[in-house]
């Protein structure tokens, strides 16, 4: 009967309602899964002003926590070694931000100046681009030599830009005392947060929470470390460089550089370009490319070289995964987002590893592929050989005559 059933309807199996039911079912989950991802990010993009200060606090004490560790190695008592921390904290993070806001303040006076030197520089590109003459020979209209760009408008515009991303940034310090006391309320709660844990889930659920979580703390504060300290060289290479070479606020650009170098593959190039349009403006062109190269060359040794050495294998996300993170989040929190895209995303993908219904997908965020490892030739003759050996042995076994008891 089951041949017959199979040549009438081509050698296919018969679809069942059952089959016709599980496919209703995953349908069903698709959609669910979707409905559930839009209210999170919706959940998301409300709660982002409570959210932001809170992820801040928990990854700055991620940050601090291997000081903690070695100042009570040394038998400092654990309050006196945070008291400690937050009074360097406190004091580095006063004379940088009066440093900050001296250069800040001493730009936005001589952005006048800068621009009377661009309106030069694209009066000058535009005689020199006219008298060429390519463009009307591919038959584009090229706007005069007197452009209607005035200094006053290039000045208005500077400013515009400049307060923005100014006013991104003390936004970003005007929530610190509220970062603060939500690390001094996470440092207080620490101690009983895995006894809490115990309590609530049993030991045996609890042991694979507490797992997770170590996993991230492990793996989020060595990339915060790491790349702290990397941003860190970065940004004094570039201050003592662009010192070296007399160009204008050097610590602006050196601690731009230092910020932008936290954000992947867009940071860099970001770091590259804004001391480069400052040599640009101030000296001249040939100036700006030797910069460019010089800056260029820099953050190709510390990217391609330094970083992925001290490293290692890092949070393994792949490329195409963090781009989309820095896009996501970026525009859910804005710079707070850029800067948290890739700790978040790898948070998120450690977790996903040990929930066994969504391995597969965090094994697709990764970089790391395994493949069965090709045999060599010698290998694959000794493998024969034992085959072969293995066929004579049992044939001789089954040849040989029985032995009478």
């Amino acid at each position: 009967m089951r041949e017959i059933k199979r040549k009438s309807t081509g050698g296919r199996r018969e679809q069942s309602p059952f089959d016709y039911v599980t496919s209703d079912l995953g349908i069903i989950k698709i959609g669910m899964t979707v409905i559930l991802a839009v209210i999170a990010v919706f959940v998301l993009k409300t709660l982002g002003p409570i959210l932001k200060p809170l992820l801040i606090a928990i990854f700055l004490y991620v940050l601090i926590c291997p000081i903690e560790q070695f100042l009570m190695r040394i038998k400092v008592p654990r309050f006196v070694a945070y008291v400690l921390i937050f009074i360097a904290l406190f004091i580095v993070g006063f004379f940088l931000g009066k440093l900050i806001s001296y250069n800040v303040k001493s730009f936005m006076e001589k952005l006048p100046i800068y621009a009377h030197s661009i309106q030069r520089m694209i009066a000058g590109f535009t005689v020199w681009i006219g008298g060429t003459n390519f463009l009307g020979e591919i038959g584009v209209d090229w706007i005069p030599a007197d452009l209607p760009i005035s200094a006053s408008t290039i000045n208005r515009v500077l400013r515009e830009y400049a307060a923005r991303g100014i006013g991104s940034v003390f936004g970003l310090v005007g929530t610190l005392f509220l970062i603060f006391f939500l690390m001094v309320f996470i440092i207080l709660e620490v101690e009983q947060f895995s006894p809490r844990v115990i309590y609530a889930y049993g030991k045996r659920r609890s042991n694979r929470i507490l797992r997770v979580i170590k996993a991230v703390n492990r793996d989020v504060r060595k990339y915060l470390v790491i790349k702290t300290a990397l941003a860190t060289v970065d940004g004094i290479i570039f201050a003592l460089l662009l010192w070296a070479c007399g160009v204008e606020f050097s610590i602006l650009w050196g601690v731009s550089a230092f910020m932008l170098f936290f954000i992947p593959y867009v940071g860099v190039h970001v770091a590259i370009l804004l001391p480069v349009l400052m040599v640009l403006v101030q000296f001249s062109g040939a100036a700006a490319l030797l910069m460019l190269v010089v800056l260029g060359i820099i953050q190709i040794l510390m990217g391609n070289y330094v970083s992925p050495r001290i490293m290692g294998k890092g949070l393994n996300l792949s490329p195409l995964v963090i781009l989309f993170s820095l896009t996501f989040w970026g525009w859910l929190w804005g710079v707070v987002g850029v800067f948290m895209a890739i700790p978040i995303t790898a948070t998120i993908k450690i977790i996903m590893e040990d929930t066994h219904s969504t391995r597969k997908t965090a094994r697709l965020l990764g970089t790391e592929c395994e493949q069965a490892p090709i045999p060599s030739v010698e290998e694959r003759w000794k493998a024969v050989i034992d085959k072969r050996k293995g066929k004579r042995g049992v044939s001789s076994r089954q040849g040989a005559p029985e032995k009478k008891r």
